[in-house]
C-alpha cells in the first residue's frame, strides 16, 4: 500500500472519517459494513493490490502474511486500509481517526 502510494487514490476523509472512526471502534460493526464504505475505485485498487489467491489471478504477488492478517480480522484490515487512504497514503506516521 505504501510503496504504491495507494494507487494515487484521493482521500475521502472529509466525507467518511467520522463515520469510519465510529464503525471501526464499534465491536458490533462487521467487515461487510466497513467494506461498503469503499468507493468503486478503492474496491478495484484493493482487489488488485491485495489478492488472496495462490493462483495469482490478479497478477500480484501472493503474500501469505497479508492473507493471514486479512483472514484473522477482515474488519481491522479494511479499517486500516481506508484510514491509510484517507491519510493521503501515509503522510503521517500516525493513523488519524478524526479529521
Amino acid at each position: 500500500m505504501v510503496t504504491t502510494k495507494c494507487g494515487d487514490l484521493p482521500s475521502q476523509a472529509e466525507s467518511r472519517k467520522k463515520t469510519l472512526t465510529k464503525m471501526c471502534q464499534d465491536v458490533t460493526e462487521t467487515a461487510p459494513n466497513v467494506y461498503a464504505e469503499f468507493t468503486s475505485k478503492e474496491v478495484e485498487w484493493f482487489r488488485n493490490s491485495f489478492p488472496v489467491d495462490e493462483e495469482d489471478k490478479y497478477k500480484a504477488d501472493f503474500r501469505q502474511a497479508t492473507t493471514t492478517a486479512y483472514k484473522l480480522n477482515k474488519k481491522e484490515f479494511l479499517c486500516m486500509t481506508l484510514f491509510t487512504i484517507d491519510d493521503k497514503c501515509v503522510d503521517s506516521k500516525f493513523v488519524r481517526t478524526r479529521s
